[in-house]
């Protein structure tokens, strides 16, 4: 990994934006006094890649954003194995610290990670380096080496296991709990060994004795049943051919004519006689009919007869009108009045005359009688003062009362006369009509027959038409009876037709057994047929039907033989003998599978058991050697003195060039290191005896090789690497030393930075 550029904005001391370009930098040197944000810059370069600052804790991510600032955002591109990345983060405050809500690793503009876990896992992947690596590879812990230099044995152990990242606490205390672990698997598996109930050899046997007889069953039993099935069949095929033979005897027997169908016979026949009879009669009585129609179409019509015989009442009660006419005249009645008017009127006359004659007589009387006290007399018109009294003639009187009476007879004659002149002449004109009536009706009758011709005609036509009744009567009973004879017979054709229907019927129902086609129309004769052929029909099949009921007993037999026998090895075998019987075998052959697996089960689990209970016990004891050898003084302290040679035949190598050979370092058995000084005789000497330079130069030595190490281990390639301080203890012969060898790995390719404020350094830094 070799970084290119930094940009970051609100993270730590650099509240402001700042980038800085690594690009062309092979040899540099961050400098500047103490508090300045020279580490920071390598903060950023690790909480870029993952997420965390070494100094700050695991997770910790609130203190990389600067005072006064909302958010902190790092962006560093950087070259892995020839490709070039980009990673941003940017943490944000919250209410109770802080979080990371932008992170992203690049290719170009192809996202390769997005999310804070993603890109830390990424990153992992793609430097081949972890956190805890990274920070002793690239950022070199030189300061903890200085420290390891000259620390006591145990404190020199605890440095190294940090150094190397070694710690078997965690593997001990596992060893630990896997040994407890085995020893409650062993004391399990023995409770649950003495708790499982292994069935002993013969039970075992039995067992399997009976799983193999069904075994064998199961594999005949499909044939057996397969064999009583096809007996079952054949057995079913043979009743079902003596059903249908049956049932042809049945419908054979079924067979029967209808009730009184020979009556039917000879009542259709008598039928016929009847019908033939009345029609017969009718035709006689229709031809009487037709005669006595003829008869009396040759007579006049009996309104013709009888027109005439009403003009000759006509007549004759004209005739009889002109003689009462005759009889009743008023004529000779109006002469007698007519004389007795002119005797009477004279009688008036010569009555009159006398009266006047009489009234002349006694004029003084008649005066007075019209004289009015207080008028005029009309005689001297002198005024009458009084009438004088007088009596008149008593013949005056008598005259007067008879000329009235007279006068009163003449009107009334009069009046008689005027009547009977009036009736006279209504009979006159009544009589001149019926004369006319008369004359007109004896020329309309001139060829009408007499009345006792007319009523001999009448009698004959009358008896004609008795005749024609008489005739019609007899017509209408004899087709009543033709029809009578007509329904008898359609009601025995109807019985006829009814048993023609009986007869198809029956044919249908014995149609399957192929009933000859009738010979005869008549229903009865086929009947006849039928029966005929029934009879036949029933031997034959009398005979089939013995042999059918033969058949259905064999086969019922073997049936039965053949079942028994499976049921009989069933029931020895403890098998339900319900039907499929191969379900049930196959249902037993399970069971008794699984009493032998579970059989079987328990004798492995035991066996099981007994394994486990030992294998258990081994593991217990391995757990507990191990937990041993795990202690600080076993394993990791041997483990740690194979590291610390490897470490210090690398770190010897950098110190041949690093010190000019002037001398290197070396470890007694206890781990306590110890210089050997080339330059005076490889005399042996406390680290303590080393310079500022020389612990500077021994310590920076250990660190490259701990970083060749961890990253040829990882196979991550070391591309850059930086030094934070510690150069402040170097003279300036040494400080030229170091910067020749760092000036010399980045010849090699070697990316190499330091942080110092010794201004030396950084001048000598392109």
């Amino acid at each position: 990994m070799r970084p290119l550029r930094i940009e970051l904005k609100g993270f730590m001391a650099y509240r402001s934006r700042v980038e800085i370009d690594l690009e062309e930098a092979g040899f540099f040197s961050l400098s500047g006094p103490t508090g300045s944000g020279k580490s920071s810059l390598i903060d950023a370069v690790v909480f870029a890649l993952y997420g965390r600052v070494p100094r700050l804790g695991a997770k910790s991510v609130a203190p990389v954003i600067s005072s006064g600032a909302e958010r902190a955002t790092v962006l560093l591109e950087f070259e892995s194995n020839g490709t070039v990345y980009t990673v941003v983060r940017s943490a944000k405050r919250t209410a109770t610290g802080a979080t990371t809500d932008e992170v992203r690793l690049q290719e170009g503009t192809d996202v390769l990670a997005d999310g804070a876990d993603s890109v830390s896992t990424a990153v992992d992947e793609l430097l081949s380096l972890g956190f805890e690596d990274f920070t002793r590879t690239v950022v070199l812990p030189q300061g903890e080496f200085a420290e390891f230099l000259v620390a006591t044995p145990g404190k020199r152990q605890d440095l190294l296991r940090k150094l190397l990242a070694f710690d078997f606490s965690e593997v001990r205390a596992l060893a630990v709990t896997r040994g407890e672990v085995a020893k409650s698997a062993a004391d399990s598996a023995e409770r649950k060994l003495e708790d499982l109930d292994v069935p002993d050899d013969e039970a075992r046997t039995l067992a399997s004795a009976r799983l193999a007889a069904l075994d064998d069953l199961a594999g005949r039993v499909v044939y057996e049943e397969r064999s009583l099935a096809q007996l079952g069949e054949n057995l079913a095929a043979a009743t079902a051919v003596r059903e249908s033979v049956a049932g042809s005897r049945s419908r054979l027997e079924a067979l029967q004519p209808p009730k009184d169908i020979g009556r039917l016979e000879q009542s259709f026949d008598d039928a016929r006689s009847s019908l033939d009879k009345a029609s017969e009669a009718f035709e006689v009585a229709s031809i009487a009919v037709t005669e006595a129609t003829q008869a009396r179409d040759s007579l006049p019509g009996s309104e013709t007869i009888r027109s005439g015989q009403k003009l000759r009442e006509k007549l004759s009660g004209i005739e009889e009108q002109i003689e009462d006419l005759r009889a009743e005249s008023e004529a000779p009645q109006l002469e007698k009045v007519e004389g007795e008017l002119a005797s009477t009127v004279a009688e008036r006359d010569a009555a009159r005359a006398r009266l006047t004659e009489a009234r002349a007589d006694h004029a003084a009387h008649v005066l007075r009688g019209v004289l009015v006290t207080g008028e005029e007399c009309p005689v001297c018109l002198a005024t009458v003062t009084e009438v004088p009294a007088s009596e008149a003639p008593s013949d005056l009187a008598v005259l007067e009362e008879s000329e009235a009476e007279l006068g009163r007879r003449v009107e009334e004659l009069r009046r008689e006369v005027s009547l009977r002149k009036e009736i006279v002449a209504g009979q006159r004109a009544t009589n001149d009509q019926l004369q006319v009536q008369r004359e007109a009706l004896q020329e309309e009758l001139v060829d009408v027959p007499s009345e006792e011709e007319l009523e001999q005609m009448l009698v004959s036509v009358e008896a004609a038409e008795l005749l024609i009744s008489t005739r019609v009567n007899e017509r209408n009973d004899a087709e009543t009876s033709q029809k009578e004879a007509q329904r008898r017979v359609d009601d025995v054709a109807e019985s006829l037709n009814s048993i023609t229907r009986e007869l198809m019927a029956a044919r249908e129902r014995v149609a399957g057994l192929d009933p000859p086609l009738p010979e005869s129309d008549d229903p009865v004769v086929q009947w006849k047929e039928l029966l005929a052929w029934r009879d036949e029909a029933t031997l034959v099949v009398d005979s089939d039907l013995a042999e059918a009921e033969g058949a259905v007993a064999d086969l019922k037999a073997q049936f039965d033989e053949k079942g028994r026998g499976l049921i009989e090895e069933l029931d020895d075998l403890g098998v339900p003998t319900g039907r499929p019987h191969s379900v049930e075998v196959t249902k037993a052959q399970s069971a008794a599978q699984q009493v032998v697996s579970s059989q079987e089960s328990a004798l492995a689990t035991a066996n099981e058991l007994l394994e486990t209970m030992k294998e258990a016990r081994e593991q217990a004891a391995i757990a507990d050697s191990l937990a041993q050898h795990l202690k600080v003084s076993g394993f990791e302290k041997w483990l740690m003195a194979g590291a610390l040679s490897d470490l210090v035949d690398g770190a010897n190598g950098l110190l041949e060039e690093l010190a000019d050979g002037g001398f290197s370092l070396d470890y007694d058995s206890d781990g306590s290191f110890r210089v050997v000084d080339h330059r005076n005789a490889d005399e042996v000497r406390p680290v303590s005896t080393l310079s500022g330079g020389e612990t500077f130069l021994a310590s920076l030595a250990l660190a490259l090789s701990l970083a060749e190490t961890l990253s040829g281990s990882s196979g991550a390639e070391l591309n850059a690497i930086i030094l934070d301080e510690g150069f402040g203890t170097l003279d300036d012969e040494s400080l030229d030393t170091v910067a020749s060898v760092l000036e010399d790995l980045t010849s090699q390719g070697l990316m190499v930075g330091v942080i110092s404020h010794v201004k030396e350094l950084a001048i000598r830094a392109p």
